[in-house]
């Protein structure tokens, strides 16, 4: 593997934009991710990579190459595999950019950053959101965002809306201030919980509920968000136990969010209660294994909330009696 340090690209002491990559254990996509920020016509910018403890040879030995041929490239590595939802936080607390950009190191950006910048710079909005590419590479394409803007409460409503699963945290630019501050309310609880499931979930979840300004384009594209078989082959030891109790930490967080009506509760609530619903038509004859009285908890703060609504009480009582009942 040659390398060759390109001496025209220096470190920023102010980025423009901070990439935050979660990595573990994906050299083969990583460098590809790389390249593709790399040939960016934005060059003022940091790459902040969070290394989950990898194991590989290959993926350790790459994060130290670039590091060393391109300044830019931070490498933090954790100092055992803590999951993506920690890594994303911390990678966002380190960033000293204007704006932040979290990134999938199995994807590509396109290559018109500078411009989804200075649009963001000009519309000066908390959550800039951009249309992308999806698909394998060949069979792909465009999703294409309505032209919208929002403030205040009116984001929030867009969590309830179809954008909620759809939308990703990945095609957007965040003001960095704006995400530093959002996402303090995500405590170590959470933060803890290795998980390969809902992780954009509470991270969507905890950007659009703080959010003050929105504003998405629908002739911008960000991303290529590429669908690779391997990467996203589903590993059924013990995945059933990890979907259920990421779903009921999903739960508690929406619980404990800051709201200012009954009706914003009672949604997020059956935000959450859709989640685990999922979970039950996945996995219906599975056997699980959590502690009982940190279930019982959730469940019993959940249900003393007097915002509550008796439609969703009912089925509370409903799914935590069901997964109670078939624990081992």
């Amino acid at each position: 593997m040659q390398f060759c340090v390109d001496d025209s690209i220096k470190r920023s002491e102010h980025p423009k934009v901070s990439l935050i990559i979660p990595f573990f254990n994906d050299g083969v996509y990583l460098k590809r991710c790389l390249r593709s920020i790399q040939n960016q016509i934005i060059k003022e910018i940091e790459i902040i990579i969070i290394d989950d403890s990898s194991t590989d040879r290959y993926s350790t030995e790459l994060l130290r190459q670039y590091s060393q041929i391109d300044n830019r490239i931070k490498v933090i590595r954790n100092k055992k595999n803590i999951g993506k939802l920690y890594s994303y936080v911390l990678g966002i607390l380190e960033a000293s950019g204007e704006y932040i950009m979290l990134v999938s190191p199995t994807d590509m950006l396109l290559s018109n950053l500078e411009v989804l910048y200075e649009e963001s710079k000009i519309n000066n909005k908390d959550i800039n959101d951009f249309s992308y590419i999806q698909g394998p590479l060949y069979n792909f394409e465009q999703i294409k965002l309505e032209d919208k803007e929002e403030n205040g409460e009116n984001i929030i409503q867009m969590i309830f809306s179809y954008k909620y699963g759809e939308s990703h945290i990945t095609n957007k630019l965040y003001k960095a201030q704006f995400l530093k501050s959002a996402v303090k309310y995500l405590e170590k609880e959470y933060l803890k919980l290795n998980s390969e499931n809902h992780v954009e979930s509470f991270l969507y979840i905890c950007f659009f509920s703080e959010a003050k300004s929105y504003k998405s384009y629908s002739n911008l594209f960000s991303h290529f968000l590429i669908h690779n078989n391997q990467v996203f082959k589903e590993i059924e030891i013990g995945i059933h136990n990890d979907l259920f109790i990421s779903s009921i930490y999903l739960l508690k967080y929406l619980n404990e969010l800051n709201y200012s009506s009954s009706n914003i509760f009672n949604g997020f609530i059956e935000l959450g209660l859709k989640q685990l619903r999922i979970a039950f038509n996945k996995y219906p004859y599975s056997k699980f294994r959590f502690d009982t009285d940190k279930i019982k908890s959730i469940k019993n703060d959940i249900i003393k909330n007097a915002d509550l609504n008796e439609e969703n009480k009912k089925e509370i009582q409903d799914l935590f009696g069901k997964l109670l009942k078939e624990e081992i």
